[in-house]
């Protein structure tokens, strides 16, 4: 009677590893960048914090009237959504060099607490 062979399974994680096993040789940031496009992440994150900083600049500003501050958060709010629309929030470990997103979110969280203060 003819042995089986044990099938091959791809390669496995170790519990709790911030590593993904990929079968056939890839490496996890090979993998990220092909699947996502970070040069446009970036150049879209890049255009929200210079809108962030415009906007916090602005807000330093004395007697801004309640409706446009409101007007301020609906507009920021629709920004940091299109900002982070396109970006994967993949785990620290994963991201690369040149990744903004926490710095977007850091400053999407000030302006909203920023405008909060001044209503």
């Amino acid at each position: 009677m003819a042995r089986s062979r044990p099938s091959r399974s791809p390669p496995r994680a170790k519990p709790n590893s911030p590593h993904i096993a990929i079968p056939n040789g890839h490496g996890n940031q090979s993998v990220v960048r092909e699947a996502w496009n970070f040069n446009k992440i970036d150049r879209i994150h890049e255009l929200y914090i210079q809108y962030a900083h415009e906007n916090l600049s602005l807000l330093e500003s004395t007697g801004i009237p309640e409706h446009k501050l409101i007007q301020l958060l609906r507009i920021d709010n629709l920004a940091y959504a299109q900002a982070m629309s396109l970006d994967p929030l993949l785990p620290h470990e994963l991201l690369p060099r040149s990744y903004q997103g926490k710095r977007v979110a850091e400053l999407h969280r000030k302006l909203i607490q920023t405008v909060t203060e001044h209503l």
